[in-house]
């Protein structure tokens, strides 16, 4: 069965039936099949699965190093309060960790068609950096 995916105003993956939906949300879309057979389906599933599974073992290993990068606060702390000159890159750095919290929330909320979507977006990104010479490499 052919879909059509493509983007929003916000890059929130869209999947369409029809050229003209794809077209009404973006002008630029992406074409793909997904099989209707059983062993297809089920092909593609798995492989969403692996996708995500490898996305979940990425995030474990930022957010290791994110726990490692944010020392725990003793409450004996002799540490002065923050400066105006280091203010903004933690509230950036906090803002981040919210931003990668919120999207680990919003993975483990999704029930199995908002999973799957999420997966093929991821899918896509991951397909679209591989494409780009100045993209900086994954290594797991």
């Amino acid at each position: 069965m052919i879909f059509y995916r493509t983007k929003d105003e916000n890059g929130r993956m869209i999947i369409a039936g029809t050229q003209a939906d794809a077209r009404a949300v973006n002008k630029q879309f992406e074409q793909f099949d997904i099989p209707t057979d059983k062993a297809g389906l089920l092909a593609i599933a798995q492989s969403w699965c692996d996708e995500v599974f490898e996305l979940n073992k990425l995030m474990d290993e930022m957010r290791a190093d994110l726990e490692g990068r944010v020392p725990e606060r003793e409450e004996t702390s002799t540490e002065q309060p923050p400066t105006p000159s280091n203010v903004p890159e933690r509230e950036e750095f906090v803002t981040e960790v919210r931003r990668q919290i919120s999207v680990e929330e919003e993975i483990q909320s999704c029930d199995l068609p908002r999973l799957a979507v999420l997966a093929q977006n991821v899918a896509w990104r991951f397909e679209e950096l591989a494409r780009c010479p100045s993209s900086p490499s994954v290594t797991t």
